[in-house]
C-alpha cells in the first residue's frame, strides 16, 4: 500500500483477517490491522486516513479480493459516475449508494462488482464507461469528493 510518507507494507497472518504484519516508514509491526497501521506509518499520521486504510484493506480482505496495491487519500475536488439512465430516479432520489442497485450496471452486470461506487478521476474516463454498448442512454454524474 502507498501511504502519505512511502509504501507500506501489509500480510494477513490467519485466514479470518485478525493477525496482520506490517513494515513501513514507522517500522514493522503485528498485531490487529488498524494497530499495524498506525505503528507502520510515521507519528502524526491523520488517524482519519489510518481508519480509512484499515476499512478499505478488510473490506477487500473479506470479500476476498487481492490487491497487489492500494492508494488510500483525502479526496479533493469533483469525480465521475458514469451510470445507465434508468437509474436517475433512484441516484436523484437515495444518491449513489450501491446496495440500492436493481437494474444492470453500466458494464452490464445485474449485481454490484464490489461494495462500493466506482468514480473516475476525470470527464473523458466517465464518457467512455458511458459509450459502453448497453441498451438505453447513460448519465454521467459529478460527485463532490472534498474531505471523503
Amino acid at each position: 500500500m502507498l501511504g502519505p510518507n512511502g509504501p507500506l507494507d501489509l500480510e494477513a497472518l490467519d485466514t479470518a483477517g485478525e493477525d496482520w504484519f506490517g513494515d513501513g516508514p514507522g517500522g514493522a509491526a503485528a498485531g490487529a490491522l488498524d494497530t499495524v497501521i498506525a505503528a507502520c506509518s510515521v507519528a502524526g499520521t491523520d488517524p482519519e486516513w489510518a481508519a480509512a486504510v484499515a476499512g478499505a484493506v478488510h473490506r477487500a480482505f473479506t470479500a476476498g479480493e487481492a490487491r497487489p496495491m492500494l492508494v488510500v487519500k483525502r479526496g479533493g475536488g469533483s469525480m465521475f459516475h458514469a451510470s445507465r439512465s434508468a437509474n436517475r430516479e433512484s441516484i436523484a432520489r437515495h444518491g449513489l449508494d450501491w446496495r440500492r442497485m436493481t437494474r444492470p450496471g453500466i458494464a452490464g452486470n445485474d449485481e454490484p462488482e464490489g461494495a462500493g461506487v466506482f468514480l473516475c478521476a476525470d470527464l473523458e474516463s466517465a464518457r467512455w464507461f458511458a459509450s459502453m454498448p448497453r441498451p438505453g442512454p447513460a448519465d454521467i454524474w459529478r460527485v463532490r469528493v472534498d474531505g471523503l
